[in-house]
């Protein structure tokens, strides 16, 4: 009855020996060993432990404990990472009011440029006119003549035209 219910399964101690008496075996039968591997004589490796729910519960609590200390890691994170987007906004905000700041200054500047260039111009006009005036009077002055007296002779007035 023993032979009967093994069939034809060797039993061994470990994984090990199934496989390396896998290949003696015959066609159909099997090594089994002592924590529940299954060894076909073709080299089929099936099974595991018959303890494997056992072992998958305290699996399962190892890794909700994992997930649970991953889960507060990325709480804890996400509020740093909340922070500094906080942040992040409130400098952004500060360098557009410096921008809109400095934008109006430099329209402020460019408007006074504006100004400035043309007072340069008036001012330019005032020296062109100032500096035919000069001219138009050194003329005058070269066309002015003085004439001596002649020998012996009286002194004579001299005339001056001023031009118009």
């Amino acid at each position: 009855m023993l032979q009967w219910l093994a069939g034809q399964c060797l039993l061994v101690k470990d994984l090990a020996t199934a496989r390396a008496v896998a290949p003696a075996l015959p066609n159909g039968a099997q090594a089994v060993t002592l924590d529940g591997w299954l060894v076909s004589a073709e080299g089929v490796i099936h099974g595991g432990a018959s303890d494997v729910a056992e072992r998958g519960l305290l699996s399962r609590d190892r890794e909700m404990a994992v997930l649970k200390a991953t889960i507060e890691t990325g709480e804890g994170l996400l509020a740093v990472m909340g922070q500094d987007r906080d942040r992040q906004r409130n400098d952004l905000a500060a360098v557009s009011r410096d921008i809109e700041l400095r934008s109006r200054e430099k329209s402020d500047a460019e408007i006074a440029v504006a100004r400035l260039q043309k007072e340069q111009g008036a001012r330019q006009e005032d020296v062109g006119r100032l500096a035919k005036e000069s001219e138009d009077k050194r003329k005058a002055l070269r066309r002015c003549r003085w004439r001596p007296p002649a020998s012996g002779a009286a002194w004579r007035t001299w005339s001056v035209s001023w031009p118009r």
